[in-house]
Parts: structure tokens; sequence; C-alpha cells
């Protein structure tokens, strides 16, 4: 498979100032190769915590809604930069488990997303590990500059 027989670009972002490179990158594929882009941020749902579950109760009125419009609001303004892209919120529980879920779900041909940076040397994340190992497409991994 060429660059060019991709159909469908989903680009992973984590909300970060990275996450504009790699926006970045996932578009020049997608013009490359012709393909739709889709820009997608995968959250725990709102009343999740690592430690277990927050009390709905313990959240200030309008707290859930607000996370909610300001992952919104942030993944629009990324999409905002390519006219053509689609920005997507899913909630999930493991983000590499979602995002393959969602990859497969909606036929995407390329998943683009970002290694971390860690002082000297560059590495996998637990996302990109789980992707490179598990994504139902291919996968491109961005290095930080």
């Amino acid at each position: 498979m060429g660059i060019w027989s991709y159909e469908r670009v989903g680009c992973c972002v984590d909300l970060t100032d990275r996450s504009r490179e790699v926006q970045a990158r996932a578009a020049e594929v997608a013009d490359m190769a012709g393909a739709s882009l889709s820009i997608v941020h995968v959250t725990p749902p709102i009343t999740t915590a690592p430690s277990g579950v927050v009390p709905r109760k313990s959240l200030e009125p309008g707290t859930v809604i607000d996370i909610r419009a300001s992952l919104d609001a942030w993944i629009e303004e990324l999409a905002s930069h390519d006219p053509d892209s689609k920005a997507e919120l899913i909630e999930g529980l493991g983000v590499g488990e979602t995002l393959c879920e969602w990859a497969e779900a909606n036929r995407v041909s390329l998943i683009v997303l970002g290694a971390r940076e860690g002082g000297a040397a560059t590495s996998f994340g637990s996302t990109a590990n789980y992707m490179v190992r598990h994504a139902p497409c291919d996968v491109l991994i961005v290095r930080p500059d």
C-alpha cells in the first residue's frame, strides 16, 4: 500500500501544543494522498478518574458541560486549520483500544500520532506503542522537532 492509496487519515491529538505539529503532518499526508482527515481526541468518560469514579455530586454545576465544551472547542480549532477536516471527541477508558475501535469502525487507512519527547531521547508512549501493535491500519509516528 503506497501513500497515494490512503483514503482516510486519522490524526490523534492529546490537546497539548505538540498536537498542532502532529495535525500539520497529518494534514500534509492527507493532502498528498487526496484523503479525508479526521482529528480525534479520546477522553476518559468525564465522570471517571484514573483512581476510580468521581461522584457527580462532587463536581460543581456545569463542570462536565464546561470540560466537554473546552475539549470540543480545542479540536474544532485544530480542524479549522484544514477546512476539509472533521473533528471528533470520543469517550473511552483505554485510549489505544478506543482509537483502534474508532479506526476500524470508520475505515481509517492511516493513523497519525506523536511520539513523546523525554529529555535527549524520543520514545513511544503507551498509546503509540499500543497503536503500532494493534491498529487495524498503517500508523505514522511523528517525532518531535
